[in-house]
């Protein structure tokens, strides 16, 4: 499918990635230090793997309810009022932290912490997508998840260090600030986009969210290869991603060792991400979707016994390289399959799709892994993944055509 634009000043682009940037480094640091911290923050108060997994669960079940309408709000006032209300569910979320710990806090700082990063994922893709020519998505988008990356390389081991000094609340209150700082800065800088379409139509509200979720379970075309694709990954993924930093700790590394690996993979992931964007515009999405799946597959496998050390290294490691090709290959592709002017239904619908998959394999891999230890959940993991690299092949879309396309409109 051809996605059709406008031209835009270069200005504005710089204008808008530049502002977006900004916004990612203050949220990645939050991003990265909050996934490192919260599994273990709750095995500290003594919640097992399956408590863990059960409120993970629950915020999958909630956002999957309500990401279509979010879709739709992206399109009706634009992705940037989406991703600002998506920085203050993060700000909630670390706030509630502060609070003495009891596993409804839990609960809902999870929820809110997933509902910011499931919604603000197709927000910031519309944003970017909307704000540059289509013929350099995937550079763009490796562009500001590099400012994601850089910061959030920093959050684990940040945050490792001052929960170890200062406690964990304390160390959530600093992310609360920093959330703050980061929303503020992009609401002042930041551009409002839409897509050319939009100009002069008013948008049926009430048509588009029975579009949206109809979509969910009705999809058309690419999509329903894309969303199988998706489902099986976020299914595959979710068994046991959650509770990485909890796994590790119950092998007998320290809080500080492990912001340090998490550190590490969100490094690799940082330095791979501007390639994967450049590899993405090059081969095209499916085929570095591939990749960064053989990569994350093979990373699964390694990190179920992480043991010795040097394993486990090379194992977060291809983690890193797998989730730095995927974020820009996987976004362009979902561009490549949508309509121009309904981008941020086809981001969130997606997103519910994958929140979907994504909420009993939390519990479930938790409770096996109480159960059973954790080579089954991780070797069932390693599989799926595998598989969903060859689903990328039945997305059905002319990369190259849609290539040529758009170079010949921007020129």
């Amino acid at each position: 499918m051809e996605l059709r634009e406008s031209r835009r000043p270069r200005a504005e682009h710089k204008r808008n990635i530049a502002a977006l940037s900004v916004y990612n480094v203050f949220r990645g640091v939050v991003v990265g230090g909050f996934q490192t911290l919260f599994p273990i923050y709750m095995r500290e108060t003594g919640y097992s793997m399956e408590s863990i997994g059960l409120a993970v669960s629950v915020a999958s079940l909630f956002s999957a309810l309500t990401s279509p309408a979010f879709g739709v709000l992206i399109d009706r006032h634009g992705p940037k009022n989406v991703v600002i209300a998506t920085g203050v569910m993060l700000l909630l979320s670390t706030l509630i932290l502060c609070l003495p710990p009891s596993y409804t806090h839990f609960i809902a700082s999870y929820a809110l912490f997933y509902f910011g990063f499931m919604f603000g994922q197709p927000a910031r893709a519309s944003y970017v997508v909307l704000s540059v020519p289509s013929f350099a998505i995937g550079w763009y988008i490796g562009v500001v998840s590099t400012s994601f990356g850089i910061s959030q390389t920093l959050g684990p081991v940040v945050g490792g260090y001052l929960s170890g000094t200062l406690g964990f609340q304390e160390t959530f209150a600093l992310a609360s600030l920093m959330v703050f700082t980061g929303t503020i800065v992009f609401a002042i800088t930041a551009e409002n986009v839409r897509a050319a379409m939009e100009t002069g139509r008013t948008l049926d509200v009430l048509g588009e969210l029975k579009k949206a979720y109809a979509s969910v379970l009705r999809p058309r075309g690419a999509l329903r290869q894309a969303f199988l694709l998706v489902g099986v990954d976020r299914l595959a993924w979710s068994l046991w991603y959650p509770m990485l930093s909890a796994h590790l700790y119950g092998f007998g590394y320290s809080t500080a060792t492990v912001g340090a690996l998490m550190t590490l993979t969100t490094a690799i992931q940082t330095l791979l991400v501007l390639l994967g964007g450049r590899l993405t515009d090059i081969i095209g999405a499916r085929k570095t979707l591939f990749l960064a799946e053989v990569a994350g597959a093979v990373g699964t496998a390694i990190v179920a016994l992480p043991v010795p050390l040097s394993k486990l290294v090379s194992g977060v490691t291809l983690i890193g390289c797998s989730i730095g090709l995927w974020i820009p290959s996987y976004n362009k592709l979902l561009a490549l399959v949508s309509d121009r002017d309904r981008l941020g239904v086809t981001y969130a619908t997606t997103n519910a799709v994958r929140s979907l998959t994504s909420i009993p394999p939390p519990y479930i891999g938790g409770f096996v892994y109480d159960l059973y230890g954790p080579i089954p959940v991780f070797a069932i993991s390693s599989a799926l993944i595998a598989y969903s690299g060859l689903l990328a092949f039945r997305v059905p879309v002319d990369e190259q055509g849609c290539k040529a396309s758009e170079e010949r409109s921007y020129k």
